[in-house]
């Protein structure tokens, strides 16, 4: 295939790709921020509306750069189906199955893009068993920077794995207290723990105050992570359920009346959202196991936060989850990416807020 970029002011580049006729990725660098570019693909077997894109990149917040921040969460490792009757795998199953091998292209990425920190946001593990968690900590501890642990529902809710506390502490992951502090240039990081032992629900009750209190003393940005999302409503409008949405919108408001200039990012939903409240995005970013699979970035500036999340692009990888988009009879393709600007947004600090 014959990729052509071309930009405002008719400089060109082009690549050539080899391709075998199923999914691939080609990575587009050192594009200027906040312009629009004309995309053309040349090859066999497109459709017309397939050979011409266009599309405008993001701009960069305001100052200088001073943290890189990388998530990822939903890794599932031990799984190796998916679909509501878990009728979608691979067989025979490959060694390593789909979920360990999507989490480790992940990091690989994650590790290239060089990031500060990075933050594993719950549910790492399937079932919680000794093998899971080994295999967890090989992988969190592979990064070469400081990375944290959250809990999600699948390692409160095991019954046939191990205590997760004690799971996470034989990689070296303390994780007995339910909120940690990060602080980073120009951020920092509030570490929520939202599960409910022996159960797949989540909260925030028995957290908000500490999350609060590290807030109001941060002398910065804030970016809270959680597994759980924020809903909306009070009963959940898909599955799984989150945080119920009167519990969340009261979290919202003390947050947004103390440390404005915040962010919520969580994951369990397996799918990419951003909204906002009161000025705040309150993000969820979708799995790298299944599609469109992703982790995302977080590049803290002065005046702001930019979040881009990228598909995990190895070609195994991108083969299975070009698969399970066919999830829900084809409706999880459409509902799991959202749209561009759930995915990859800037946004800027609130002017005259920390």
């Amino acid at each position: 295939m014959r990729v052509s970029c071309t930009a405002p002011d008719g400089s060109t580049r082009s690549s050539t790709v080899d391709t075998d006729g199923g999914p691939g990725a080609l990575k587009l660098d050192d594009l200027t921020p906040g312009t629009t570019y004309d995309l053309s693909i040349g090859g066999h077997g497109l459709a017309l509306a397939d050979c011409r894109h266009r599309f405008t990149t993001a701009i960069d917040p305001p100052g200088e750069l001073l943290a890189r921040v990388a998530t990822v969460n939903d890794a599932h490792l031990g799984g190796n189906r998916f679909g509501y009757l878990k009728t979608i795998r691979e067989r025979p199953t490959p060694e390593p199955a789909s979920a360990e091998r999507c989490l480790r292209a992940a990091v690989r990425a994650m590790a290239a893009w060089q990031p500060d920190h990075a933050v594993f946001k719950g549910d790492m593990v399937n079932r919680g068993t000794v093998e899971e968690w080994a295999t967890a900590n090989q992988i969190a501890s592979s990064l070469p920077v400081t990375t944290d642990i959250l809990l999600g529902n699948h390692e409160a809710s095991a019954r046939h794995g191990i205590d997760p506390i004690a799971g996470a502490a034989g990689g070296g992951f303390d994780l007995s207290e339910p909120v940690r502090v990060r602080d980073l240039p120009g951020v920092r990081l509030v570490l929520a723990d939202t599960t409910i032992r022996r159960t797949n629900r989540g909260g925030i009750a028995h957290v908000a105050d500490a999350i609060i209190e590290a807030a109001a003393e941060a002398d910065g940005p804030v970016m809270v992570c959680l597994h759980h999302n924020l809903q909306t409503h009070r009963l959940p409008t898909f599955l799984p359920a989150g945080v119920a949405g009167h519990h969340a919108r009261r979290f919202l408001d003390r947050l947004a009346d103390v440390a404005p200039a915040s962010v919520t990012v969580s994951g369990h939903t397996h799918r990419n959202r951003r909204r906002d409240h009161r000025g705040i995005p309150v993000i969820e970013v979708g799995a790298p196991k299944d599609y469109p699979g992703v982790w995302s970035g977080y590049a803290v500036h002065e005046g702001g936060i930019r979040q881009v999340s990228y598909r995990v692009d190895e070609p195994s990888c991108l083969q299975w989850t070009e698969r399970t988009r066919w999830a829900a009879l084809g409706l999880w393709g459409r509902w799991s990416p959202g749209v561009l600007d759930d995915r990859c947004f800037t946004h800027r600090w609130p002017i005259g807020d920390r």
